[in-house]
Formats: C-alpha cells, sequence, structure tokens
C-alpha cells in the first residue's frame, strides 16, 4: 500500500476495525452494494471486495489526495507482476468490485442515486459542519499539512 503524508493513517483504529468487520458471518458482505466512509488509503475497502465479494465497495473520502492513493493502491493489488489482472473465483476482480471518489460522506452516492445496502467507517475525525466552508478549504491544492490536520480530532469549547 502506497501512502502520502496528507493522508493521516491510523492503523491501529483500522486494524481494530476490521478486526471486527471480520467477527460477522462471510456473507454480510457478499453480493452486496456497500460504502466506506473516510477510506484513506483504502486498505479496508480493498480488503472488503477481497474477502467478501460484494457486487460494489465504494470507498469515500473528503480527502482528494486519498482518493488518488486509494485507486493507486487497487492497482497495485488487482493486478499480478505482469500488470494482468488477478481474478476470483467468480471471475471478476477487485477493479470490478471497487471504485473509490471524493465524497463528503455518502454525497457521492446520493448524488448518484446509488443504493447502498452495507455502510462502515472508522471515522472518528470532527469535521467543520459547515458544507460549504468545507468545499471552499479541500481542493487538490491544499497544503499537505492541512489535508492531514482533517484526521486530527477537534472540538469546540463554550464557556
Amino acid at each position: 500500500m502506497m501512502i502520502i503524508p496528507s493522508i493521516f493513517v491510523p492503523e491501529d483504529w483500522s486494524f481494530t476495525f476490521y478486526e471486527g468487520l471480520n467477527r460477522h458471518r462471510d456473507s454480510i458482505f457478499k453480493d452486496k452494494t456497500v460504502a466506506e466512509l473516510g477510506c484513506g488509503k483504502g486498505w479496508i475497502t480493498i480488503a472488503t471486495a477481497a474477502k467478501w465479494s460484494p457486487m460494489k465497495v465504494y470507498g469515500l473520502d473528503i480527502n482528494p489526495r486519498a482518493v488518488k492513493i486509494s485507486w493507486i493502491n487497487l492497482y497495485l493489488n488487482a493486478l499480478d507482476e505482469k500488470g494482468q489482472p488477478i481474478y476470483d473465483s467468480e471471475g471478476k476482480t477487485l477493479l470490478d468490485r471497487v471504485e473509490f471518489h471524493e465524497s463528503d460522506l455518502l454525497s457521492y452516492c446520493r448524488d448518484n442515486d446509488i443504493k447502498l445496502e452495507r455502510i462502515v467507517g472508522c471515522i472518528p475525525q470532527i469535521l467543520n459542519p459547515n458544507p460549504d466552508a468545507m468545499s471552499k478549504m479541500i481542493t487538490e491544492n491544499a497544503s499537505e499539512e492541512f489535508l492531514h490536520s482533517l484526521s486530527n480530532y477537534c472540538a469546540f469549547r463554550f464557556i
């Protein structure tokens, strides 16, 4: 998996989260349409597709660079060392099962009328609740530090 500094990597959280998903029966995602909120570098989205053979998994993240890295990680895991697709027992590849999109929570799915059967996410972050402010701040040209800061905890105190 590829990572870059602007993508927050909460590995302890994400491994614990994935372990929790593994406690469910194998059919929980089989042939379902799934979204992972806050997909980061995409590893849980890719692992979900590889293990449970959903119809489609949408990895969604508000960070545009995370989405690009997720696509790269998808190709790194969907192709063999010769660049050929790796097929599963149903004759599908991870490229058939996974898509990544820039999205504020479920906005991509809502805007594209995608009907989801399962939604998962390991997103302990708290972002600015004003969508207009967020759309102006989160751009491809935002600094590495700013994009990484989206993943840090924050809270407002009123005294």
